[in-house]
């Protein structure tokens, strides 16, 4: 059984802007991407971290620019949550 959705305390928050008008995210909550958000990470993605990058903007609504801010420590969170959805998808079709 996975997590459905996942809210992450960031270690370190996102910042987009400047002064009045920066908008901050201290944290982000993560879903199971679909179909189309899935075929979408990947185009133009030249590496995993891309792909990662890409879904996570695409369910949290968060910008790339600001989720492309994300620490080592929270980038790896987010791709662990999205790691195991694709393992469990995989179990269930009766793959290993």
């Amino acid at each position: 059984m996975f997590e459905e959705e996942k809210t992450i305390t960031l270690n370190k928050p996102l910042v987009l802007g400047t002064g009045d008008a920066a908008q901050t995210w201290a944290e982000i909550t993560l879903r199971e991407p679909n179909a189309g958000e899935i075929a979408k990470a990947q185009v133009g993605a030249a590496t995993d971290t891309d792909i990662t990058i890409n879904l996570a903007s695409a369910v949290t609504k968060v910008p790339r620019r600001a989720i492309e801010q994300l620490c080592q420590r929270d980038l790896r969170t987010v791709g662990a949550f999205f790691g195991q959805i694709s393992d469990a998808g995989a179990l269930e079709a009766g793959q290993s």
